[in-house]
């Protein structure tokens, strides 16, 4: 969660202010925390420029982390949502502004979020306008496309953003289906390979293009299979100083005795993680052409795999729920926080322009 994750958390000036004085007239209550052990300049602690300041920590959780009222926020439980900084605001969603609007997703690197992966998998794959998850907050922080060309769809065209919206509601059709992982996948890179066909001039708008394209029943390519050299594009695209961990020595060894066997049983809850990479994909944004797009998802796929390898490893046990949903964690930490976009990007169409 935010609240013990390894990563700093700047406080705006304003942020910054309201926290001391509260801290000072005692409107904020956080134990022992005074307002001079509250905060630490980032510079400090090598987390970033000097004068930037960061929240301070009590050992790996934030200094207003309360454990032992449920693992809540002092500062949003007395002050509200509205006196948190921007980065505890926006956590877990993810946002993605572009000229369609604000969209957002949901990292699962936060357990409540997690648990979202665990609902009834009869409820339907749907895009939600409002709702829960953006009550608190009324300035969106995120990817700014707004005054950006949709990203490229072939060599030669452009997505429009109606496209791009067909798509991602299709994608999300196709992985309601519940069908196996491989095959939602499968189609989903056909659909791409499809609809980097379309022009203009052949009469029908690009949207009817996307529809027409998911009706196929096309295998899964060999390079989408590699499941170690699609989690390293991942890995690779982690920009200095950040780090990303390293897959277990052992990983494929693992997965064929603790992972595979198991996977498909737990089919559900992965087409679920994957519908949270379809929406508010940062990735896409970037990416140059529709396969390049329909990738990304494997690529999660890959990474997720991976980190379920690591959990069964730790544990020494079969793959079970509790262990998925901790692999979906860790994998949307390196996907969602620690990942360049733009860069996975470039190395996800290096790829499929390889093939």
């Amino acid at each position: 969660m935010c609240c013990t994750a390894p990563w700093g958390v700047p406080v705006e000036a304003p942020v910054h202010a309201r926290l001391t004085r509260a801290l000072r007239t005692g409107e904020l209550q956080a134990g022992e925390v005074s307002p001079e052990d509250a905060f630490v300049d980032a510079d400090a602690v090598g987390a970033g420029p000097s004068g930037q300041l960061l929240l301070a920590k009590r050992g790996d959780a934030c200094v207003f982390f309360e454990p032992h009222r449920g693992n809540l926020c002092a500062v949003h439980r007395q002050l509200g949502p509205e006196a948190l900084p921007a980065t505890c605001r926006h956590f877990p969603r993810v946002a993605l502004l572009d000229p369609r609007g604000v969209t957002l997703t949901l990292s699962m690197r936060c357990p409540t979020a997690r648990r979202l992966l665990t609902a009834d998998f009869d409820a339907p794959f749907d895009i939600v306008d409002g709702g829960p998850v953006t009550d608190g907050l009324s300035c969106w922080e995120g990817l700014d496309a707004r005054d950006t060309l949709p990203p490229a769809l072939s060599r030669s065209v452009l997505w429009d953003w109606d496209g791009i919206s067909r798509w991602e509601e299709n994608v999300l059709r196709l992985l309601a289906t519940g069908l196996p992982v491989d095959t939602v996948l499968a189609r989903t890179l056909e659909a791409g390979a499809r609809i980097e066909q379309w022009h203009p001039a052949h009469g029908t708008t690009l949207a009817q293009s996307v529809d027409a394209a998911f009706e196929n029943d096309a295998p899964l390519p060999d390079r989408l299979r590699d499941i170690d050299a699609l989690d390293a594009l991942a890995r690779a695209s982690v920009p200095p100083p950040l780090t990303s961990s390293v897959p277990p020595p052992d990983r494929a060894d693992v997965d064929r005795h603790l992972v595979e066997p198991a996977w498909d049983t737990l089919r559900g809850t992965i087409l679920r993680y994957l519908a949270g990479h379809v929406i508010g994909n940062r990735t896409a944004c970037h990416t140059s052409g529709a396969r390049a797009w329909a990738a990304t998802l494997a690529v999660a796929c890959a990474v997720l795999r991976v980190e379920a390898a690591r959990a069964c490893r730790e544990a020494d046990r079969l793959l079970d729920i509790g262990l998925l949903l901790r692999a979906a964690g860790e994998a949307d930490y390196l996907l969602m926080h620690l990942v360049s976009p733009s860069g996975l990007a470039r190395r996800i169409g290096a790829t499929m322009e390889a093939a």
